[in-house]
């Protein structure tokens, strides 16, 4: 009997809650001797307790609890050209690998997001938000959305994603950043729409709607997920 009720109750469960893999399995990583350069961007002491660095081929990969996190930085010797599309470039334009500075600066980048990933990996397909937004959720919002969060905030597919070490949550909120957002209608089969023209219908909604919406879902929701989020939307 109990195992059939915690059946039901899996299955009322939004499937956007359960969160999809957010980390690739690195199967080999080293710590090349006698590299100036990995030393010097990887030395002093502004890694977080328990973190260590080493390489996967061209890339800075994360040791943190006894798994890897692949950073998503192109790893290289100062000025070289950046021959891997796939990772983050960190000279000045993107235009190289650029000095030790500009490795580090792009490593404790993506340490502000939870899997420690650049925010900026060419091959994300969730992107994050500008400073603008950012703005909304921490300095202009009334609730307690911390600049953590927000740093852990990104969109795919029109609706708005939190980044957690492991895992990716939808927030099961929809998310436009349009300037006519507040008076285009929303797709509600995908996502809670936070707007509505008077006329009956669902839209977009304007930033305070949005960004109050998915406040609730960060604060209040089970995995970063709406607590109104319908059980049919996945």
């Amino acid at each position: 009997m109990e195992e059939c009720e915690a059946n039901f109750l899996k299955a009322q469960e939004p499937a956007v809650s359960r969160g999809m893999p957010n980390n690739r399995e690195v199967a080999n990583c080293v710590v090349p001797q006698g590299d100036w350069m990995f030393n010097t961007v990887t030395g002093g002491d502004w890694l977080p307790a328990g973190t260590t660095v080493c390489l996967d081929n061209d890339e800075y990969v994360f040791e943190n609890g006894g798994k890897r996190y692949a950073s998503c930085v192109h790893y290289g010797q100062q000025q070289a050209a950046c021959t891997n599309g796939d990772l983050y470039c960190p000279g000045k334009d993107r235009a190289n690998l650029g000095f030790d500075g500009n490795q580090r600066t792009a490593l404790q980048e993506a340490l502000k997001r939870n899997n420690m990933r650049h925010a900026n990996c060419p091959t994300a397909t969730c992107v994050g938000l500008n400073s603008y937004w950012m703005t909304q959720f921490t300095a202009d919002n009334d609730r307690a959305v911390t600049q953590q969060m927000a740093d852990n905030l990104c969109v795919e597919n029109s609706v708005m994603q939190y980044v957690e070490k492991d895992y990716t949550y939808s927030t099961c909120v929809a998310f436009d950043v349009s300037s006519n957002a507040g008076i285009t209608n929303c797709d509600t089969t995908k996502a809670i729409c936070t707007g509505q023209d008077g006329n009956g219908r669902f839209n977009w909604g304007w930033p305070k709607q949005q960004v109050n919406a998915i406040s609730v879902a960060l604060l209040e929701g089970n995995n970063f997920n709406h607590p109104q989020c319908p059980t049919s939307i996945c």
